[in-house]
């Protein structure tokens, strides 16, 4: 059976201040037992003129895969894409 959470958070300009909170949703959700967690599409930032320059970053992208692997078998989407992150 899978548990599934969603990781219900509000974004602004501070792309870090946005990574860790979506972090400690994946670490609550992953606490309470869930094995897919979903983020919400602009978890990163809710202006779009900085996803060109996050996409050429990889901090953001290391820091969930850390999560992925810290809490074993867990799984993150975001967006409709279905982007994933696994163990």
């Amino acid at each position: 059976m899978v548990k599934v959470a969603a990781v219900q958070m509000t974004a602004d300009a501070d792309v870090q201040g946005n990574l860790d909170k979506a972090l400690k949703g994946i670490a609550e959700a992953a606490q309470s037992g869930a094995t897919l967690v979903l983020l919400p599409e602009m978890f990163l930032c809710m202006d779009g003129t900085q996803y060109s320059q996050l996409a050429t970053a990889t901090d953001w992208l290391d820091a969930l895969t850390a999560a992925c692997r810290q809490y074993h078998q867990i799984y993150i989407f975001r967006r409709i894409s279905f982007t994933l992150f696994e163990n």
